[in-house]
């Protein structure tokens, strides 16, 4: 299989890697909503992953585009950072995976990169193996570090005692580009409902990015893979995106880590998994945000706490080399977004129930989309059919007892994760 969840190319004996996953498209909303006289019944088969989405817009990147700074502008210089996500690195799952050798690498790359030194001084000889894997690790899991360029520069021999650094701007750009990254989080953090769960935190954190992101081929912002791109920027790759899930999980005190791989299409993406009440679940803020519709508010909860089962090997392939440890298992199902809010169903009679009540109350408040998941692909098949045909009653019920006029539906239901979802056009 074709490795594209880490780009690795040589240019000039510089190895530079950063995922380069494109957005997905939601075709039920991209191809406009169908007439409020009927619902379309049909499905993207052609996909493993999420049925109501293709990919598309997916771009390779061959090298990032950086701000060059001279080694007078980056010694010696320190930005002031935020103290509690340089302790967050040291109870990382990953960085719990290391030797103590490797811990020592990485808290030395650490400190340099905090610092924005020219090289890292390791101390003493180490492998490139060694230096590449613990790099590759804080430039995925130290999403703070905005102004970390992914570039590895090989060693001339097999082993060294410093490796040079590499930076997207100077001290002085990223102390500004760090206020503003400061002041958005804490306005976000804030926005927290009071006595929020950390289900409820996730969820306002998933669809705030979801609301103010938008896809963005790579080559249009220096920033689209970093947490600048998306909390101040707005636009972002699967990287950024994740990156941004990351920094606000760390936030809010939600452990969490970020994977890379590739999706069905064999192209490089990268995801989040979160630790909710002891037990981690699969997010993927990416495709829960996908392209095709107007309305800013368009945000799904397909991958919102899901299982290994649900998408491993189906739609999301992880890439243990360039993720650089092996990821803990995701069981559990009890802070799945739909089974936390109880939009979870067990039968067709349910599903018809609870989508009506979805769609009034999603009517009420204009959102754009009623959701509801079913526990099995026989339940899902049955209801999907049932809803369909249902769907025109439901939506003169809907405007009847909210009061707005939803103008046109469309089916986004999507096969593979047994997600029910009618788009909804006032």
């Amino acid at each position: 299989m074709k490795k594209l969840s880490i780009l690795l190319a040589l240019l000039l004996s510089v190895s530079i890697f950063a995922t380069s996953c494109g957005k997905k498209i939601d075709e039920s909303a991209s191809s406009g909503a169908s007439s409020s006289s009927s619902v379309s019944d049909s499905e993207d088969k052609s996909s493993s992953g999420d049925s109501s989405k293709q990919d598309s817009n997916e771009s390779s990147k061959d090298d990032e585009d950086v701000i060059d700074v001279d080694s007078s502008s980056k010694a010696n210089e320190n930005v002031k950072l935020d103290q509690t996500m340089k302790e967050t690195s040291k109870v990382r799952y990953g960085y719990s995976t290391l030797s103590a050798d490797e811990k020592a690498i990485y808290d030395k790359i650490l400190d340099a990169v905090y610092n924005f030194k020219d090289e890292v001084d390791f101390g003493k000889e180490i492998t490139y193996e060694t230096y590449s894997k613990v790099y590759k690790m804080i430039y995925f899991q130290e999403t703070q570090l905005f102004w970390m360029r992914g570039v590895l520069q090989p060693f001339d021999n097999s082993t060294s005692k410093t490796a040079p650094l590499y930076y997207t701007c100077d001290k002085a750009t990223a102390a500004e580009m760090q206020k503003k990254i400061d002041a958005k989080a804490a306005e976000i953090v804030a926005s927290f409902p009071s006595g929020a769960s950390a289900v409820d935190k996730l969820l306002a954190i998933h669809d705030y990015i979801g609301k103010n992101c938008s896809f963005t081929d790579v080559k249009d912002s220096g920033s689209s893979q970093t947490i600048y791109g998306g909390l101040i920027e707005g636009k972002v790759q699967c990287e950024g995106y994740a990156k941004t899930m990351g920094f606000l999980c760390d936030k809010a005190g939600i452990e969490n880590l970020l994977i890379v791989g590739e999706n069905n299409k064999q192209l490089s993406h990268a995801w989040n998994m979160v630790k909710i009440d002891g037990e981690w679940y699969n997010i993927d803020i990416t495709w829960d945000d996908p392209t095709g519709n107007s309305d800013p508010n368009f945000v799904i909860h397909n991958y919102f706490n899901v299982t290994d089962a649900e998408i491993l090997n189906i739609s999301h392939f992880q890439d243990l080399d360039t993720t650089a440890f092996t990821p803990p298992k995701a069981t559990a199902t009890k802070a799945n977004y739909f089974v936390y809010y109880k939009l979870y169903v067990k039968s067709t009679d349910e599903a018809l129930s609870l989508m009506q009540q979805e769609m009034t109350k999603s009517a009420k408040a204009k959102k754009p989309v009623a959701e509801i998941k079913c526990s099995s692909k026989e339940v899902y098949d049955a209801a999907h059919t049932a809803v369909v045909n249902k769907a025109i009653e439901m939506q003169q019920k809907a405007n009847s007892e909210s009061g707005n006029k939803i103008t046109a539906l469309a089916d986004g239901s999507d096969s593979h994760t047994y997600v029910i979802r009618i788009n909804l056009t006032y």
